[in-house]
């Protein structure tokens, strides 16, 4: 049908507006082909410098989904490494029955392939990496430059609307936590009084002056627990911000790389590791800055370097594969770390993991930075969609395990496998390693799968909302209320000047406002400047570099990055998280 005759239909035939499919149930960008190969490019927008970032949040997150689902499916023994025995009889969920000295064998359970089930704690690591490189992004520019002002404008802007940015989803998550506990009343599960409680809890967990993050409320009762991270998060950020403050009037590169080592280090042997890592993030950002960019290290290193980045890689993702000691099992492979000597606080408080672990994600994240196969991985569609919706991805997937997962496994276990009736097999599912190899593709296809679903509907009625508001709250702090009818009327005071006067009053950038600078402009080099520089004036930026770059938060976030105060600061809106 030609557009003339649609334009002939009467506007009683035509579709309401209210009626046309919503935003929300529209396919993700990543699953819309292009028509031709040819024209894949010239449809698919240009990518950010930084959007690998954005992929390897995606990443991470995706694989701290993978870690809890596993430790809700197959138990704490997911967690085991190759050759790990069992230390005492266990039954923990009626499906697998495991003996005193039973070895596990099987080949996912090796360092770098057990990423994919047991590496969530490995995962934060890169959440804060990636936060600290994110937040510092477009500030540490700006610091470099020497542009003052612009620093003091995004630094203001970042820090009122992080806390928005961080805490807004999260209150919208605990309340549909809170109430999914609420109908469902699993058995075992809080009570209805426990979950009242868990409000009274909320605002010294979001309180922006505590430093005490052991606060009940993911343990007692048990609300969606990778929350943890935010708190740390935060405070992490604030940290970001503050530093990039200090060092705003440092020009020169090696002093200030200098004093960014040295305070990181400071923080990780007084074991604040999230302050440590943040940092890291911090340093990369000025490092990669200061090489001009990923691309432009990438083409400086030799093929012999390229082998040695690729060696760190891998040394990396062997270091976040690290597991902690247990009580249920042994850790061949990683026993050995015990008798390294480390700062002592790291073992007083259980925390040997978050060192190997950090030192992996900073390899892992280093090594990025120089390798230009590995940014084009992270900069694929599906990677990039993953990191778009990484933040709702890491705070709503248990509300899937809970609502789907966990049923479906109990109704496929009780449909195809009978029980034992006695001995020390008493009550456990009478099953097959092909049945339960079934079962475990039936549950991660339909758990990834709504998940995703969810968080990609979670991203833009949740996430994306409480995003605008940080803006518009920090829009507001900055520009106050001013009605529509208050700017008009300042207008027509402006017409009532004496006529020089209101010259000077007319918007940058006109005709005439050209005219009257003429003659003050030596050749044409100056006046192709001034008009570049009225061009960027009118979207809010200081030189016409900066167009389209006027917020710099967060990756939006990224966190986080970060999901985005401009091109690479909105960027910072989305996630950031994200961590965890």
């Amino acid at each position: 049908m030609s557009s003339e005759t649609l334009q002939r239909i009467p506007d009683w035939v035509k579709i309401p507006e209210w009626i046309k499919r919503p935003e929300w149930i529209k396919r993700p960008e990543w699953i819309k082909r292009p028509a031709s190969r040819t024209t894949e490019s010239s449809q698919r927008p240009a990518l950010r410098e930084t959007a690998w970032l954005d992929g390897l949040r995606g990443v991470a997150a995706f694989l701290v989904v993978m870690n809890h689902y596993h430790l809700e499916w197959l138990s704490v023994f997911s967690d085991a490494p190759f050759g790990a025995r069992v230390l005492k009889d266990y039954n923990p969920d009626y499906v697998y029955y495991y003996e005193e000295g039973t070895r596990f064998w099987g080949f996912w359970r090796l360092p770098i392939l057990r990423l994919f089930t047991s590496s969530g704690n490995a995962q934060v690591s890169i959440f804060f990496i990636l936060s600290g490189f994110v937040l510092s992004w477009r500030p540490i520019e700006l610091a470099r430059t020497n542009r003052l002002e612009e620093l003091s404008r995004s630094l203001s802007s970042s820090i009122v609307r992080r806390w928005f940015r961080l805490y807004l989803p999260c209150f919208v998550m605990i309340c549909i936590y809170v109430l999914e506990a609420w109908i469902m009343k699993p058995p075992g599960g809080p009570t209805s009084e426990e979950l009242l409680a868990v409000f009274t809890h909320i605002l010294p967990w979001a309180s922006p002056f505590k430093t005490d993050y052991i606060i009940p409320l993911f343990s007692n009762p048990p609300i969606n627990y990778p929350m943890w991270t935010i708190p740390f998060e935060f405070s992490g950020s604030m940290f970001v911000f503050a530093f990039i403050l200090a060092l705003s009037t440092v020009q020169d590169y090696r002093r200030r790389m200098c004093i960014i080592i040295f305070v990181s280090t400071y923080a990780f042997l007084d074991t604040f590791w999230n302050y440590w890592l943040f940092g890291v993030g911090l340093a990369l950002a000025d490092y990669v800055r200061q090489a001009d960019g990923c691309a432009n290290l990438s083409k400086r290193i030799t093929t012999l370097q390229t082998r040695v980045w690729v060696a760190v890689l891998v040394t990396g993702l062997v270091l976040m594969s690290y597991k902690s000691s247990s009580e249920d099992f042994t850790r061949p492979g990683y026993s050995w770390t015990q008798y390294v000597p480390l700062p002592s606080g790291y073992r007083a408080n259980g925390s040997e993991g978050r060192l190997w672990q950090g030192w992996g994600a900073i390899c892992v994240v280093t090594s990025c930075c120089h390798l230009a196969p590995a940014r084009r991985v992270l900069e694929l569609r599906v990677i990039q969609y993953m990191g778009k919706i990484s933040f709702m991805l890491y705070l709503s997937h248990l509300l899937v395990n809970s609502l789907v997962s966990l049923p479906l496994k109990n109704r496929l276990y009780n449909g195809m496998c009978s029980r034992f009736t006695d001995g020390p097999f008493e009550d456990v599912y009478q099953t097959s390693a092909i049945l339960n190899v079934l079962i475990y593709l039936i549950l991660l296809l339909v758990s990834v799968l709504i998940a995703v679903c969810q968080a990609h509907v979670l991203e833009l009625v949740v996430d994306r909302p409480c995003t605008n508001f940080g803006k518009w709250i920090n829009g507001k702090a900055v520009h106050g209320f001013r009605t529509e009818k208050q700017e008009s009327a300042s207008h027509d005071d402006a017409a009532l000047l004496p006529q020089q006067e209101a010259e000077q009053e007319e918007p940058r950038g006109s005709d005439c406002v050209y005219q009257d600078r003429w003659n003050s402009m030596d050749g044409d080099h100056e006046i192709e400047q001034l008009r570049k520089t009225e061009a960027a004036e009118e979207v809010g930026a200081d030189t016409y570099d900066e167009l389209g770059k006027k917020d710099d938060d967060d990756l939006s976030d990224v966190d986080e990055g970060e999901r985005l105060i401009g091109e690479e600061d909105d960027n910072a809106d989305q996630s950031d998280s994200r961590a965890r």
